[in-house]
């Protein structure tokens, strides 16, 4: 398990690099045997890591490929002339933004499609699209759509992901991400939150989600392995079942640490 708080990094694990590009470890490697460029470096431990450039490099021969339609060899000569021509990193930081800027889109069009106001309490309904959290009862909050939208792009889903949510409340970000995610399945300890955020949800037409009120710290084991677990509640450490129902390469997000003090930590299961 590889445990760090979302910040900025210098060097990333080929696993790391293929979720963020949505790449299977096998179509990398083969990359990287057509591609000099691409060839990770090696950190003290003799693993190999990719830094940086090669991650806007690997962005920018999948653009090649897969949204331009050149071949191999194609790609190979276009990579050469740009570096001939001194635009190759220019070039390639372009194709990470729009890499990246395609996952701000596909976030933002999750929240164009579940309406707010449907899922906080009736009192709450004129302010419901204001970033702010509001107070569900039962010790539970709908959190801002700010803090959903920092938990949807960390978890980096790509539309294929079986996710598991741990704490549904009122169901807004399990609709969220059953927008961005193949199922979703959600859980909270408090039973009239649960059914209601089912019901709910159903009413939107979803038949993505499955809901139920259980100790979200046991997870779902009848549908693991997940790609991604998303916590909401904050936990002195992980739970271990989580953790075992999680898949070698999938990421969890959870937020460590007592009452006073808390730090969102996205795991990665090695």
């Amino acid at each position: 398990m590889r445990r760090e708080r979302i910040a900025r990094r210098e060097y990333f694990s080929i696993g790391e690099v293929c979720e963020m590009a949505g790449l299977k470890p096998h179509v990398l490697r083969y990359w990287e045997t057509q591609f000099k460029e691409l060839s990770p470096s090696k950190n003290r431990a003799g693993n190999r890591v990719y830094r940086a450039r090669e991650i806007k490099l690997i962005e920018l021969v999948k653009h090649l490929l897969y949204e331009e339609k050149y071949t191999i060899d194609g790609a190979r000569r276009r990579l050469e002339k740009l570096r001939e021509e001194g635009e190759l990193d220019e070039v390639a930081g372009q194709a990470l933004d729009r890499q990246a800027l395609r996952r701000v889109r596909e976030v933002l069009h999750a929240f164009d499609q579940v309406p707010r106001h449907l899922f906080v309490p009736e009192r709450f309904e004129a302010r419901a699209y204001a970033d702010e959290a509001f107070p569900l009862g039962h010790g539970q909050t709908i959190s801002k759509p700010s803090t959903h939208a920092l938990y949807l792009q960390a978890l980096n889903l790509e539309g294929d992901e079986r996710v598991l949510e741990i704490g549904t409340g009122s169901g807004y970000q399990t609709a969220l991400l059953a927008t961005l995610a193949e199922h979703v399945y959600s859980i909270d300890r408090v039973p009239k939150l649960a059914e209601a955020a089912r019901a709910r949800i159903e009413s939107l037409g979803f038949t993505n989600v499955a809901v139920r009120a259980s100790d979200g710290t046991y997870g779902w084991r009848a549908y693991s392995p997940f790609d991604a677990v998303l916590v909401t509640a904050g936990a002195l450490e992980v739970p271990k079942p989580l953790l075992e129902q999680l898949r070698p390469g999938g990421r969890m997000l959870i937020p460590i640490g007592d009452v006073e003090s808390q730090q969102l930590h996205r795991i990665v299961k090695t």
